[in-house]
């Protein structure tokens, strides 16, 4: 039991738990299929049905294929962000969540027949993997915990890598084959940065390309040892794997005769000569290598060459050229997100879209950048992407789950473009000569083909597999745009009919940005995205003739349809951990909650500080993301208590802050032996931690204010000052009312090595040691001392994913003399935090 406990725990680590899949809003309704329940708001009623039907037509080919019938799953549909994503949880129950949007292409093929059913078969396919196990025999009297009903976690490039070789065999589209993902794979081979097989199984990952090492890489790797081993080879290693405690290359050499070490070098040995074979044929082509200027992307390049580019979390300013005058903007801007991309309007200003937290929401919003650093929002719930300047006016894409509609706002006055048929999404326009505008345009079937809109109508130029992206105008007028027809994405032009290559790029072009002096774009490199200039084009390698046609708007098949009612929320509990409240943790507390999170409560029982039975319930109501209500009620031997509290929660950027969150929690208690109490708690802010629990950047306020207990707070800031990592932390308190006191201030700094002792294939590693040395004051009765000391932690990789650093301080104050402790990095952000915060004090009732 203890050994699945734990891996029950690691598995909410790595894929998050049900209980966070907050849809926001209510009422709400459900789709009721044999195999799936799909909950979504009224107003997403038609793509809930199709959400349900599709989900019902790939199941069984996945079930199939991974050798599992996954229980009863739960499909939460939402469309408060304009982010394309879906999360995929086990425990309590399957949870897919998906979001009623459309991905924006580019930096990923989209080459998909039905994006949908592509995302389905991704997101089932964790559930069917992670839920094949042997029930532990002994939850049938202890019940479920997590763990009892959870497979073992595999390494990171085999969780997403399983999950993209279903998506490329049973759809259309998916990562495999994909031209931009064999394009960054192909850059990094070139370049000697491959990563190895323990650098993609370990999630916190912190080396380019980060997080999508495991797709771009474990989809590949997958793919080819299913070449090697077949289906059932997997199906075998994964049995073996959830039967045993080894890492899983052990797994796969007990199960199939061979490590995975030398696997792994077989498949790179493979993809560097496929690499360097590519790079030559390009070459051959005899078209003139761009000159890297930048790491970053998103380029805007100007007429009197100022060039504008996204790098870090910054827009960047600077010459083309390289000359060292000033320029008529800031060197660079911090901004609280990142723009879908960069264009220059008529002023000198930057204009662009990016995604904005407002409330429960996070929907794409217009800005202008000014040359003062001045960043300025011009729209309110525009839900726009891909913005560029027009003129005086700014031409954006609104998009949704049943199409696309492209808009112009000028001056405050925001009106329609254009709509095209439904379904069909609209990408990258490009203001061109003569009032019209190229555009890539998406269509049910897989097709993204260049088009331009002349007068209302579309007019297709190219209509094919290929994909084709990024149109611009070259300073003739003439049409150019980015293609995969090549097999990388590279750049054409369009004269007179006919088709030329322009560029031989082996890290491929996107986001390309004229002017009178070139062309820049963006390229893979090995190491990361890279801005590149060809100051002169050539004439370019006529490809053939174009056969523009006008397609037909088809729409996607459609299905069985299933019925629709009110959603039906289930309270019985769901599981439990050997953790209860009172002194120490000793003792159990039993969880619930529906599915859609409305409803959530605990119920535990431990040891009083006093002593004896502590029992303790709590129980939330959260219908929207913006508020609730918690009631709660305690028992101890000496006294009970009773608390009720309103909670209210949003968030928003504020003005020189950047995003924050916050959450304001009234409340009102009595306590059976000191009576009625009140006050109020309240979290501001916004914090950003690396993978293994350290403070990076943000800020946040913290307070709490009770009648009978007094008050405490405190305040944290954090971020890069003269290129060091800083934190700052303040706390004070004043108990029962009585003298205030300082808890402690302290001011650190935070400086890693990299270490990368790895067990295994990455099961369990040491990544690196850190020195956080800090100075520090804190309170001694009515007094304050001062001191300071150094932390010397290991940061530890466990089960491929939990970043945890553990070690000792040593400090010295000048009255406390020398002293020594044990110490973690911040780990409550692995499983996140609970909406159940109760308006009674911990400890039990009437504690002080």
């Amino acid at each position: 039991m203890f050994r699945r406990l734990v891996w029950g725990l690691l598995v909410l680590v790595a894929l998050g738990s049900a209980r966070a899949q907050l849809i926001g809003e209510v009422p709400l309704q459900q789709v009721v299929t044999p195999h799936f329940t799909v909950i979504h708001p009224p107003r997403l009623e038609g793509y809930a049905r199709r959400v349900a039907t599709t989900a019902e037509a790939v199941r069984g080919a996945v079930a199939g294929i991974v050798g599992n019938q996954p229980p009863h799953t739960y499909i939460l549909v939402g469309d408060e962000t304009d982010k394309f994503n879906g999360f995929a949880s086990v425990f309590p129950y399957p949870i897919i969540r998906i979001y009623a949007t459309f991905p924006q292409p580019g930096l990923i093929g989209v080459q998909w027949q039905d994006v949908l059913q592509v995302l389905l078969v991704h997101e089932y396919a964790h559930i069917a993997h992670l839920t094949t196990h042997a029930d532990d025999p002994l939850s049938q009297f202890l019940g479920r915990y997590p763990g009892s009903n959870t497979a073992r976690i595999p390494p990171a490039w085999f969780i997403e890598g399983y999950a993209v070789y279903l998506e490329s065999t049973l759809t259309s589209g998916g990562r495999v084959a994909d031209s931009t993902t064999r394009t960054l794979r192909a850059q990094i081979a070139r370049e000697g940065e491959w990563p190895t097989l323990s650098d993609a199984g370990i999630g916190p990952l912190e080396r380019y390309p980060g997080g999508n090492t495991r797709y771009s890489f474990g989809g590949g790797f997958v793919a080819y040892l299913v070449d090697k081993y077949g289906e059932e080879g997997l199906r075998e290693v994964i049995r073996t794997y959830n039967d045993t405690g080894f890492d899983f290359s052990e797994a796969w050499q007990i199960a199939l005769g061979r490590r995975l070490e030398p696997l792994w070098e077989e498949w790179k040995e493979r993809e560097v000569v496929r690499a360097k074979a590519e790079a030559e044929a390009l070459r051959k082509t005899g078209l003139p290598q761009a000159e890297r200027l930048s790491a970053g992307s998103s380029p805007a390049w100007r007429s009197d060459g100022l060039l504008a580019w996204w790098q870090g979390s910054s827009v960047r300013v600077g010459w083309a050229d390289r000359r060292q005058a000033v320029t008529p903007f800031p060197a660079f801007v911090r901004l609280p997100g990142r723009p879908d991309r960069l264009s220059w309007d008529k002023e000198g200003n930057l204009v662009y879209s990016r995604v904005v937290q407002q409330g429960g929401t996070s929907y794409g919003e217009l800005f202008r950048l000014e040359p003062s650093g001045q960043e300025v929002r011009l729209t309110r719930g525009a839900r726009a992407s891909d913005a560029v300047a027009e003129g005086d006016c700014i031409l954006y894409v609104r998009r949704g789950f049943e199409g696309s509609v492209l808009r112009r706002w000028c001056s405050g006055q925001d009106e329609e473009v254009y709509t095209p048929p439904q379904e069909w999404q609209l990408f990258h326009p490009a203001p061109g000569p003569g009032g019209s505008i190229a555009i890539s345009v998406w269509r049910p079937g897989g097709f993204l083909d260049i088009a331009l809109l002349r007068e209302g109508r579309l007019e297709f130029v190219t209509s094919d597999f290929f994909q084709d992206w990024w149109p611009n105008w070259n300073p003739l007028g003439q049409l150019v745009f980015a293609s995969d027809r090549r097999g990388s994405s590279q750049l054409y032009r369009v004269q007179d009919g006919r088709l030329y290559q322009l560029t031989a790029e082996p890290g491929g072009v996107f986001n390309v940005s004229y002017s009178s002096q070139g062309v820049v774009f963006a390229s893979y490199g090995g190491k990361g995205l890279e801005i590149k200039r060809l100051e002169k084009l050539p004439e370019g390698l006529e490809v053939g003739a174009l056969q523009p046609s006008s397609p037909e708007a088809l729409a996607l098949e459609g299905g069985q349809s299933y019925p629709v009612e009110p959603y039906s929320p289930n309270l019985l509990p769901l599981y439990w951990l050997p953790i209860g409240p009172g002194a120490y943790g000793l003792g159990a507390t039993l969880y619930g909650s529906d599915v859609a999170s409305i409803h959530n409560y605990r119920i535990g029982l431990g040891i009083a500080e006093s002593g004896g039975l502590l029992a303790e319930a709590v129980y939330s109501f959260t219908p929207t993301f913006e508020g609730g209500l918690v009631l709660a009620g305690s028992y101890a031997p000496s006294a009970w208590a009773v608390g009720l509290s309103p909670l209210y929660r949003s968030s928003g950027e504020l003005p020189g802050l950047g995003p924050a969150e916050y959450r304001l929690q009234p409340f009102g208690a009595y306590y059976s032996n000191l009576g009625w109490d009140a006050g109020a708690s309240l979290g501001l802010g916004n914090l950003a931690f690396d993978p293994f629990g350290y403070l990076e950047q943000g800020w946040s306020l913290e307070g709490a204010v009770s009648r009978l207990f007094g008050w405490e707070g405190g305040f944290t800031l954090a971020g890069e000052l003269l290129e060091q990592s800083l934190a700052l932390r303040v706390s004070g308190a004043q108990y029962d009312w009585s003298a205030p006191i300082l808890s402690e201030a302290r001011l650190s700094a935070h400086y890693p090595t990299r270490l990368e002792r790895r067990m295994g294939d990455g099961i369990y590693a040491l990544e690196r040691l850190s020195l956080v040395p800090f100075a520090a004051a804190r309170g001694v009765g009515a007094g304050v001392e001062y001191g300071g000391g150094v932390q010397v932690l290991g940061d530890f990789v466990l089960s491929y994913f939990a970043g945890l650093g553990v070690g000792v301080e040593v400090n010295y104050y000048n009255q406390s003399g020398f002293g020594f402790a044990l110490v973690l990095s911040d780990s409550s952000r692995l499983l996140g935090s609970s909406s159940l915060a109760s308006p009674l004090r911990p400890g039990g009732p009437g504690s002080r």
